[in-house]
């Protein structure tokens, strides 16, 4: 018995002599409690904004990570790890607490989301973007709600016009995120964050070390706007950018900023021993409207001419959608015809039916179709069931393989009015006959569209399956 006290007692001794996190808080500030656990470890724990209370822990191991789960126990916090010896505490519950009240539903199909993703971004913990949707949910029953819908009702009922604004928000942060960032800038006076460094780790993380305190916007028809805190006085408005000279009326600092669109410029700012980022956005309504689309209209129609370099042979299709169901015919004079149809069952989702015919060979596919938005680019998949049939009365579904089709679409606007468009869709097959033979291919769509505001016309690239074809049409 005497032998197991003292191996007992040898085993702890060795315990806490490796044990490189050792102490103990007695009614100390969780922010305190934290700021000792960072010394101790070496590691660097940012906080947010809402960090309270206080803790009676005592906390003996080797591990960071550990310590911070026994000290964050019983609290109403918890960390999230950025990287390697990086860590964030807060409460990141509190956008749930918010879902939880009632929420305003706003339908943007009219705006290209792409360039508005600078500003939805600042309101990201009071608002829900629905997925493969143009809806938007703005959280909450109170002013900074009230603000949000405020702001993108504005942008719905105008966009498409000649008017510029400025959105203005402010978010609170915590004392140490304030100097963590003053370090990366490598500034202890820095007012605007200049540094890729510090704007990259800021976006990474804005939803998690910033609280929306306020926004608002103003016209740019004037030539100075005062705000709360600041003075903004217009030097010069253009399509896409907008200089500006920002002066802070607590202590008469003055700061020349360029905004450009699609982009933030961001102020720090102390006040009352609280800390914030002051961000400014510039929007040009005239370059926000979504190119028009046809596929999206009650009824649409389109003709265009194909060329083949494979055949050397030219061939006329046309096409036709109308509310969810799309149909096109194509022939080349010869022994070729095709003949596809689209439903679409769901959002982004469609089913289809293909039968091409050559010589006296028909080849009948079913088609499943799913398209996923990203936001900066489109992610579309098509599953081809193909069957083949020696002549057109045999059975009409006889399995000769199955293939896969995955395009990565990104779409450029050429001009300000988004009225010239390039696509690229870049892309892969992968073919599987019922002998188990795969055959793996490489594809490239490249698409010019221009809005003719009545018609849209189109020239068009595709190299698919080792074919290169070309075809220009116009969409009515």
């Amino acid at each position: 018995m005497k032998k197991f006290f003292v191996f007992f007692f040898v085993l702890l001794a060795l315990t806490l002599s490796f044990a490189n996190i050792n102490v103990r808080f007695y009614d100390t500030k969780l922010e305190d409690a934290l700021k000792i656990l960072e010394n101790i470890s070496g590691s660097t724990i940012l906080t947010t904004a809402n960090l309270y209370g206080n803790t009676n822990k005592i906390i003996n191991t080797t591990d960071i990570e550990l310590a911070l789960d026994i000290l964050l126990y019983g609290t109403n916090f918890e960390y999230r790890k950025i990287n390697q010896n990086l860590y964030v505490v807060g409460d990141f519950n509190r956008s749930i607490e918010t879902m939880q009240k009632s929420s305003t539903r706003i339908k943007i199909e009219n705006i290209d989301k792409y360039k508005i993703s600078n500003v939805l971004m600042l309101i990201s913990d009071r608002i829900n973007i629905m997925p493969n949707s143009d809806e938007i949910l703005v959280h909450g029953q109170d002013e900074l709600q009230f603000s949000i819908v405020t702001l993108i009702q504005y942008l719905k009922n105008n966009v498409g016009k000649e008017n510029q604004i400025i959105v203005v928000s402010q978010h609170e942060i915590s004392s140490n995120f304030y100097e963590y960032l003053k370090i990366i800038e490598k500034n202890q006076e820095v007012l605007e964050l200049k540094s890729k460094d510090s704007i990259g780790f800021l976006e990474s993380n804005f939803d998690i070390l910033t609280t929306l305190n306020k926004i608002e916007f103003f016209e740019i028809s004037e030539d100075t706007v005062y705000l709360k805190d600041f003075n903004v006085e217009i030097k010069e408005v253009q399509k896409d950018k907008l200089k500006i000279t920002v002066n802070t009326l607590k202590n008469q600092n003055s700061k020349d900023l360029e905004l450009i669109s699609v982009e933030n410029n961001y102020l720090l700012f102390e006040n009352q021993d609280k800390y914030y980022i002051i961000a400014l956005s510039y929007l040009n309504l005239d370059t926000l409207k979504v190119i028009n689309n046809n596929q999206n209209n009650t009824f649409s129609f389109s003709v265009g001419l194909d060329y083949s370099l494979k055949d050397l042979l030219f061939g006329i299709h046309c096409a036709t959608a109308f509310n969810k169901n799309y149909l096109s015919f194509s022939y080349n004079f010869f022994e070729f015809y095709q003949i596809l149809y689209y439903f679409q069952l769901i959002e982004n989702f469609k089913i289809g039916i293909s039968f091409k015919t050559m010589n006296e060979n028909v080849v009948s596919s079913i088609i499943l179709s799913d398209t996923q938005d990203f936001e900066t680019f489109l992610l579309n998949g098509e599953l081809y069931i193909n069957s083949l049939n020696g002549e057109l009365s045999s059975s009409f579904f006889n399995m000769q393989s199955m293939s896969y089709d995955l395009f990565i679409i990104k779409n450029y606007f050429l001009n300000d009015n988004n009225t010239q468009k390039v696509t690229i869709a870049p892309g892969t097959s992968l073919e599987v006959n019922k002998e188990k033979e795969a055959n793996l291919y490489f594809n490239l769509n490249i698409a010019y569209e221009i809005d003719l505001t009545r018609a849209i016309l189109t020239f068009k690239y595709q190299y698919y399956r080792k074919n290169n074809n070309f075809s220009v049409f116009l969409s009515f």
